[in-house]
């Protein structure tokens, strides 16, 4: 299986796909809750639509059953993704707090 690039996809708040992923696999299923996770989308708006296909994505590999090893959400990347609003300990997806 060949693995694509990680892609930026928040260039305002350089935010990469990979981090929107892991916030959709923590619970995020809309926009708004990516936003307050990682920050996505909340700048300039350009890549809403982008997100908002990703959330699709992720939302039809759950309706057909296909489960994600319960080792990989224990990665920091996930570790630190929580829709709710609170941040691991390095804020946000990876990335410092904003000030």
């Amino acid at each position: 299986m060949t693995r694509r690039s990680d892609v930026l996809v928040c260039v305002c708040n350089t935010v990469l796909e990979s981090q929107i992923v892991a916030c959709a696999r923590k619970g995020a299923r809309t926009l708004a809750e990516v936003a307050i996770a990682c920050d996505a989308g909340t700048g300039c708006g350009s890549c809403r639509g982008a997100i908002t296909t990703i959330l699709e994505e992720e939302e039809a590999r759950r309706r057909r059953g296909e489960s994600i090893p319960e080792a990989i959400l224990q990665l920091p990347l996930f570790a630190s993704v929580d829709p709710r609003g609170s941040a691991g300990p390095i804020g946000g997806a990876g990335r410092p707090p904003k000030k």
